[in-house]
């Protein structure tokens, strides 16, 4: 009834309803288990706020889950000698360390990174020179900086390099840890320091991996665009998820090409759906093609 009041498909109201459940915005009528009502605000925003903190607390514990599990390979390698097959490499020196990322980027394809501090004006400027000499041209990245970083010109002046390059930048409030995750693959994670040398450990153990790259998706999912790019970046994601969907692609490997959770992907075809006035997916590329937004 509600679908037909509101000239939409059923599929399309059902959707709509699951985000607002989510959000704790509705909940079930008393009345009925097919039927939803309206929550009071101050009801909606206390449940959606435990639902945050339930959400803050999960990612912490995987952070924390992630570390002993580092700290438990790395104890096991001194003890039994694991050889050239060990997953955790420890490299020392920050001139070790940078030489050792540009190694790895030479052929890398996506790289995510996490900083909880802001760069120095020098190394952010050496930084530039050095990924664009040893990162190729296709190579897309993901950065995220402590929402401090704003205020900073210097690194107003890298991002916005980074951006021309087609990468993406986000502001979180406070990042947990420093990160990269290189291709998927390759996790990199602060190793403390070592008779005042930074301490780096290049960890390729694909639960561990997997583990961190989750942490790095979660902060990402909720961090803030860059002031003045969250419009390109929302375009960037519209166009290349209509190319998928053109391509005959499945959510979740839209999600995968793009580094976007498979509920995102959905989420944001179901708001194209509803823009273009779009019944199914095929419907929906054709009236993107006509609109000018999929060539």
């Amino acid at each position: 009834m509600l679908a037909e009041r509101l000239r939409l498909s059923v599929g399309h109201v059902e959707r709509r309803i699951g985000q607002l459940r989510e959000r704790e915005l509705v909940a079930p009528s008393q009345n009925s288990e097919q039927a939803v009502r309206t929550r009071a605000p101050s009801a909606a925003t206390r449940a959606r706020l435990v639902q945050l903190v339930e959400h803050l607390a999960a990612v912490e514990q995987n952070t924390r889950a992630a570390f002993r599990e580092i700290e438990l390979l790395h104890h096991a390698r001194g003890l039994v000698g694991l050889g050239t097959n060990i997953s955790i490499r420890r490299v020392v020196g920050v001139e070790n360390i940078v030489s050792t990322l540009l190694e790895l980027g030479e052929d890398v394809a996506t790289m995510d990174s996490m900083l909880v501090s802001i760069p120095r004006p020098e190394i952010l400027e050496q930084a530039q020179v050095d990924e664009e000499a040893a990162y190729p041209e296709s190579a897309r990245l993901r950065i995220i900086y402590p929402a401090s970083g704003a205020r900073s010109t210097e690194l107003e002046r890298y991002v916005r390099w980074r951006i021309s390059r087609g990468d993406q930048v986000r502001l979180a409030l406070d990042p947990p840890m420093p990160l990269r995750i290189i291709d998927g693959e390759t996790a990199v994670v602060s190793g403390g320091m070592e008779d005042g040398d930074r301490v780096a450990l290049f960890i390729t153990e694909p639960s561990l991996v997997s583990v961190l790259g989750w942490v790095f998706t979660q902060v990402w999912d909720s961090a803030a665009p860059w002031p003045g790019t969250g419009g390109r970046e929302g375009a960037d994601r519209v166009r290349h998820i209509l190319e998928g969907l053109a391509q005959g692609m499945s959510d979740r490997a839209i999600g995968d090409r793009l580094g976007l959770s498979e509920r995102t992907v959905r989420r944001n075809i179901s708001d194209l759906m509803q823009e273009l006035g779009a019944r199914d997916r095929f419907t929906l590329a054709v009236r993107a093609m006509r609109a000018g937004r999929l060539s």
